[in-house]
């Protein structure tokens, strides 16, 4: 599901905005004005729920910069604590050549790279549940109108 996807499906449904972010701005009388004309006028605009702004920007991964941020930020003190600290140290005074430093190090970064995957797949499940939730509530729309129609 992408936004693509959403936009597609209003502008099938002559609910077309100029932006996304726009999708909030269509509001019950617009739905009800696009359906009605397809599937008769037995529907009224009460039925049919407006998209949010939040469902909005629920979509988007900006939304979870703070989350990201935050996450990040620990992950990365973490790992700067870990290199800098008592263990870091010692690796470092091993015998040259002995590779304790780069294996120590690079198991570091491994901890910190899957904490950052976590972060990031948060973020795309989050971003893909907006997304789908928008998708269900305008499918919700054409399915509420189909049913009077028959």
């Amino acid at each position: 599901m992408t936004i693509q996807d959403i936009m597609a499906k209003l502008s099938g449904m002559g609910l077309a905005t100029d932006t996304f972010s726009d999708i909030s701005n269509i509001s019950q009388d617009d739905i009800w004005a696009a359906l009605s004309g397809t599937y008769g006028d037995m529907l009224q605009p009460s039925m049919f729920q407006q998209l949010s702004p939040f469902m909005a920007q629920r979509a988007y991964g900006k939304t979870y910069s703070p989350l990201m941020q935050s996450q990040g930020s620990t992950l990365l003190g973490d790992l700067s604590a870990q290199l800098g600290g008592q263990k870091g140290k010692q690796a470092a005074g091993g015998f040259a050549g002995s590779g304790q430093l780069g294996q120590f190090t690079k198991q570091a970064k491994d901890v910190y790279g899957r904490g950052m995957t976590d972060v990031l797949g948060q973020r795309a499940a989050g971003t893909q549940q907006g997304l789908q939730s928008i998708y269900d509530v305008i499918q919700s729309w054409e399915t509420a109108a189909q049913e009077l129609s028959n």
